[in-house]
């Protein structure tokens, strides 16, 4: 299966569409079902963030399409919108190996995501910014920052715990 955002749309005709909430300035997302079959999803845009993403959810049909901030989980077979996000200023998100799962962060929070619901998210663990470095099947590695330093951190998937590490100078 593909899945991978378009920067420009196709001329019109040239892949069957579904659209998503879209209307005004949209993304767009060229997927691949399971049988070859080409399609495009036009997403609407949350327009908070620039960040806009199609991540896969491992071991599933679905994916997860981020619109400038705004999070839809799509089942690529059925075309079928399984949800959206709670919020529309995503600004990052990584997906976890081996596991139905995506963190995703905007400035402040931590979010997880299955390829069903929303399972999860943090309160603040950052004051203006949160960046996401790498993912394991176990943990999420990444920094925040805190009013005037950036500090290490680790997600423990499993617990959904956040611990703090060193201070970066």
């Amino acid at each position: 299966m593909k899945a991978m955002l378009v920067q420009k749309r196709p001329i019109s005709s040239t892949y069957p569409e579904q659209w998503y909430e879209a209307k005004d300035q949209c993304t767009f997302a060229l997927f691949e079902d399971d049988k070859y079959e080409e399609w495009l999803g036009v997403f609407g845009n949350g327009g908070i963030t620039k960040y806009s993403s199609v991540i896969n959810f491992p071991n599933t049909s679905s994916v997860l399409v981020v619109a400038k901030g705004k999070g839809y989980v799509v089942d690529l077979q059925t075309r079928d919108l399984r949800y959206q996000t709670t919020i529309d200023y995503i600004v990052q998100a990584i997906q976890i190996p081996e596991r139905d799962l995506i963190i995703a962060c905007d400035f402040t929070k931590l979010y997880a995501f299955s390829s069903a619901k929303q399972l999860w998210q943090s309160d603040d663990v950052a004051s203006d910014g949160i960046e996401l470095d790498k993912a394991s099947e176990n943990d999420v590695r990444g920094k925040v920052w805190l009013y005037n330093h950036w500090q290490q951190f680790t997600l423990y998937v499993d617990s959904l715990t956040m611990e703090l590490g060193k201070v970066i100078e």
